[in-house]
């Protein structure tokens, strides 16, 4: 919350206390999507554009050029590529916030219909494109918050984890090289 809020902008008097306030940025675009809105079947509406992936919602709250670029991956329910992301995002400082992925998980692996369950078999691509393109721009940072394995979503939880633990020679390794320009976190 305290991310979401500082990337918005909110400045509290006493933020010198925890930080160097000149190390925000001041023209910075947030995403913050929370996995139990998106809806794969009836879309969700934001900004006046409807998505109906993880991508496409990101693209709808960074606004119309992002969403131009993450239209055709929306509809086609296909992850978009790196430099498709990276070419959404831009050059701006970028703050993208996802949460309650692992109910979404649920939501798309559980769907009688096959097309919304070949989604679920795309949002492992589309999470390992969006850690690279982290990894690797110095504007952007991705936040993703995990239940933990004892909640209602331990399952998809665990999966998830496991998924970003395979991804870990990558993903580590692209982190550990570019730790000191952008911040990838798993949290739970």
């Amino acid at each position: 919350m305290a991310v979401y809020h500082l990337a918005k902008g909110a400045r509290p008097l006493n933020i010198g206390e925890f930080l160097d306030p000149a190390l925000l940025p001041t023209d910075c675009q947030v995403a913050a999507v929370v996995g139990d809105t998106l809806d794969p079947e009836n879309g969700l509406e934001t900004n006046g554009i409807r998505s109906y992936t993880m991508w496409g919602e990101i693209g709808a709250q960074l606004g119309r050029k992002a969403w131009k670029v993450l239209a055709d991956s929306d509809a086609q329910r296909t992850a978009p590529g790196k430099v498709t992301l990276q070419e959404a995002v831009g050059t701006r400082p970028t703050v993208i916030i996802i949460d309650e992925i692992a109910q979404y998980l649920r939501q798309l692996a559980s769907s009688g219909n096959p097309d919304t369950r070949r989604l679920g078999e795309a949002l492992p691509a589309f999470l390992k494109n969006l850690s690279e393109l982290a990894s690797g721009s110095p504007n952007v940072v991705v936040i993703i918050t995990l239940a933990t394995r004892a909640d209602a979503d331990g399952k998809e939880t665990n999966e998830l984890e496991d998924l970003l633990n395979e991804l870990g020679g990558t993903f580590a390794t692209t982190l550990a090289d570019a730790d000191d320009v952008s911040q990838v976190r798993v949290t739970r």
